[in-house]
């Protein structure tokens, strides 16, 4: 793709003096011998060295020359009558970016590292990372293999291969009840208590004279339930399994969620054409992963059947369309922009009706409500960081954009901690709800 054309900065001569062509240019030689293999493994070429080079060039040539107009103010300058200290040099943009100082290779080391900090706040705080699943997979494996010794060195017990086939087939709605299978020769009865409470100890009954005892079994044993639905520990991990209505819906917004930052910290390292596109096609899928989600809980009438379907079909026409527009017709910044906005103003609102709703009917038992609507506004009031853009700061390594992606950091595990608590909340009060999640299991 051709490079784009310098931004505020096309008026100054020695721009027009730096261009990098292989006719013409006063840094090609000086950047030559630093194309190396570290630059290539990164695509920096001659001509990409070349024009950060001549940016380098004329920013600190600018800022020396300040300091120079400082220093003879101090001492009094006979050439300023006036006595006024010089105005520091305006900041240009070059190819549409602000001239930041390379680390490392990183062409925007601040944004690089606010979004691997961004990717490792979803990776600890969400409710359905490859993390939990892998941990989960890990104990329940170990789980399984320790219940086998212990009835192997007992003698008489079950191999741990039919453990499967002796779980009820049919788990309780709400609250727990008594679940039973296979009749007769192998039974397995559960015997439930009252609504929360753990079942007591399970018996297999055998022919005379095999008796063995099982370990209890909670609602949606297994390696993907890690035993029902009860919240973990650490920073906000949820043993999430599948009676969650809501998981698919919130296993979809992490993952994309991830996929987003991490194309985010690759832009950022290096800024070419395509994952420049990866990067805004990520960040608008995301945003439509928020509305789907806010729907999810928001609107019953999308969670099943039909309208879910449909729904789902219209948010991936929205997404195929924005992306076609973007990449084939013409890649404007500022339609990017406003429809992004737009479309996580949309998901806003849903979340807001949504907690207003859960506020007025249940009060004090919604309290976790508040975490999302303080989530909002701390997005709302980043946002302007993102809006209002500004030359960089700190030895030219932070911009508006850098700092918007520290903001959002810390907002992730705030947002998850919401999701820990709202699906205890679901489990209480949201009745229907659960038992939708209770039968979509089964199904």
């Amino acid at each position: 793709m051709p490079s784009p054309s310098f931004a505020s900065s096309h008026h100054l001569p020695l721009v027009d003096a730096c261009r990098c062509c292989p006719s013409h240019s006063l840094a090609l030689a000086a950047s030559a011998h630093r194309t190396a293999r570290p630059y290539r493994l990164l695509l920096w070429d001659r001509d990409a060295l070349c024009r950060y080079d001549c940016m380098s060039a004329i920013v600190e040539r600018d800022q020396l020359d300040y300091q120079a107009a400082m220093a003879l103010w101090k001492r009094g300058d006979p050439s300023n009558p006036s006595g006024r200290p010089p105005h520091p040099p305006r900041v240009h943009q070059y190819h549409g970016k602000w001239p930041l100082r390379r680390l490392l290779l990183m062409q925007e080391p601040a944004s690089v590292l606010f979004s691997v900090a961004n990717f490792l706040t979803i990776l600890l705080g969400a409710p359905v990372p490859l993390l939990g699943w892998c941990r989960r997979w890990w104990a329940w494996g170990w789980a399984r293999r320790r219940r086998h010794r212990q009835r192997s060195s007992a003698g008489g017990g079950i191999p741990a291969k039919r453990l499967g086939e002796l779980r009820p087939a049919e788990e309780p709605l709400w609250p727990p009840g008594v679940a039973c299978q296979r009749p007769g020769v192998d039974r397995v009865c559960l015997a439930g208590g009252k609504a929360g409470a753990p079942p007591p100890l399970g018996v297999l009954q055998r022919p005379a004279p095999y008796t063995t005892y099982l370990p209890p079994v909670s609602p949606g044993d297994g390696p993907m339930a890690g035993g029902g639905d009860a919240p973990a520990c650490g920073l906000g991990h949820l043993r999430l399994s599948t009676s969650n209505p809501l998981w698919r819906a919130q296993a979809l917004y992490t993952l994309v969620g991830l996929n987003t930052w991490l194309w985010s910290a690759v832009f950022h390292t290096r800024d070419l054409w395509w994952t420049e596109y990866l990067d805004y096609f990520s960040a608008t899928a995301w945003s439509l992963c928020s509305v789907y989600h806010a729907s999810m809980r928001a609107l019953p009438v999308v969670r099943t059947g039909r309208p879910h379907l449909l729904f789902s079909a219209f948010l991936l026409c929205l997404f195929l369309g924005h992306i076609g527009y973007l990449g084939l017709v013409s890649f404007d910044y500022g339609y990017n922009m406003l429809a992004n906005v737009v479309v996580v103003s949309v998901s806003g609102v849903l979340w807001i009706s949504w907690g207003a709703s859960q506020l007025l009917r249940h009060r004090r038992a919604a309290r976790h409500v508040w975490l999302c609507i303080g989530c909002l506004v701390l997005l709302s009031v980043g946002m302007t960081l993102e809006l209002l853009d500004f030359p960089p700061i700190f030895f030219r390594t932070l911009d508006a954009h850098s700092l918007w992606h520290a903001w959002t950091a810390p907002i992730s595990l705030l947002f998850y901690e919401f999701i820990r608590r709202d699906v205890l909340f679901i489990r209480q009060f949201d009745r229907d709800l659960y038992n939708l999640g209770r039968v979509s299991k089964r199904d």
